[in-house]
């Protein structure tokens, strides 16, 4: 039995918090899209330096985290343990969160003047095709993930029966070889999307990375060998794709070029996060705790105060810089005042899966 990778649990709830100036800039680009006819401006930098590379984290550290929640449970504890705690909120926010949101984005945005019970009909009964819910109809916004991680959750475990005893030396991978697996899930993206803008293939194969590479405590300590020059490696690669927006280099065509080569940042940008994670921020506080312990709720409600936040920083000021000094604080404050609120209810601890 490992000890406990506090630096996985530290990373998760770093990217959670990410999300929120994340998911900000992208609401007030959707405003400015739909109010202004402009889907430009300098907080697309921001969306476009993290989108290569934050659920790939999310996916990796997925990944890592069923190795060793099956080193403590049998397969059958597996799935229930996955079915409480992520089916579960996964219905329970389709019922609650997501109706709640998609019909203050339709009031916003489309200004419809229905009631919310007629909302919640429709909700139901329409199908768009929209998994993000901007259009009317059914959605399942933010929630994706829940769904998507439970599946590859199931779907991991035959691949992991039939590896059983294979005794494969993925630790001994040399670095080389380890930063051209970027290459797996660029394939991936290629398998086409069952719902409209996720890439199940990539992300199943960042998951299975995660659970067969990446788990493996020479790799990390190999990552952490290496954390210097892979940051350094990933920092160009933003400045790269700051100079290709900013129009001072050209974007590569065919523009699958371009892709593959945010792929390759995305993954070495990961790789830069284990590897100072683990020299740097293997730490356990009451801090830390308390950050690991919410992130899953934070993630579920955030995107519920984060949209009419945004909406509200919008209509009052055009600075960019104040619209974010309003939302981020204000959507954080709301957030976890929300999370402290359901865990202390057992209903809604129980229908959300957050801890005590």
């Amino acid at each position: 039995m490992t000890d406990r990778k506090y630096f996985l649990d530290n990373l998760r709830w770093l990217n959670v918090l990410l999300l929120f100036p994340c998911h900000s800039s992208f609401f007030i680009l959707v405003f400015r899209q739909y109010f202004e006819g402009d889907f430009g401006g300098r907080l697309s930098a921001l969306y476009e330096v993290t989108d290569p590379w934050i659920m790939p984290v999310m996916f990796v550290i997925a990944g890592i985290s069923t190795v060793y929640a099956l080193q403590k449970r049998s397969i059958n504890a597996f799935i229930k343990e996955r079915a409480m705690k992520l089916f579960v909120p996964l219905i329970a926010g389709i019922l609650t969160l997501v109706p709640v949101l998609t019909y203050v984005i339709r009031r916003i945005l489309y200004r419809y003047d229905g009631t919310f019970f007629n909302h919640y009909a429709i909700f139901f009964t329409e199908f768009s095709g929209d998994t993000q819910g901007f259009r009317e109809g059914f959605a399942l916004a933010h929630l994706w993930f829940l769904l998507v991680l439970f599946v590859f959750s199931l779907a991991v475990i035959p691949i992991i029966r039939l590896t059983k005893n294979n005794k494969i030396g993925f630790e001994k991978l040399p670095m080389p070889v380890i930063l051209l697996l970027f290459l797996l899930p660029a394939l991936g993206s290629f398998i086409p999307d069952v719902f409209v803008g996720i890439h199940l293939g990539a992300y199943f194969i960042w998951f299975l990375l995660g659970y067969f590479i990446l788990s493996k405590d020479k790799i990390q300590a190999k990552l952490e060998r290496w954390r210097f020059l892979l940051l350094g490696c990933a920092l160009a690669g933003v400045m790269l794709i700051l100079m290709e927006r900013n129009g001072i280099v050209n974007t590569p065509q065919p523009q699958m070029v371009w892709d593959v080569y945010k792929i390759l940042y995305g993954w070495v940008m990961l790789l830069a996060l284990l590897g100072m994670a683990k020299r740097y921020f293997n730490i356990n506080n009451k801090v830390t705790v308390y950050l690991s312990k919410s992130s899953f709720g934070v993630y579920l409600f955030h995107v519920s105060w984060n949209f009419p936040v945004a909406f509200f920083a919008y209509r009052l000021t055009d600075n960019p810089a104040l619209r974010m000094a309003v939302i981020l604080p204000v959507t954080a404050i709301l957030t976890f005042l929300t999370y402290e609120l359901c865990r202390r209810i057992p209903v809604t601890r129980w229908m959300f899966g957050l801890k005590k």
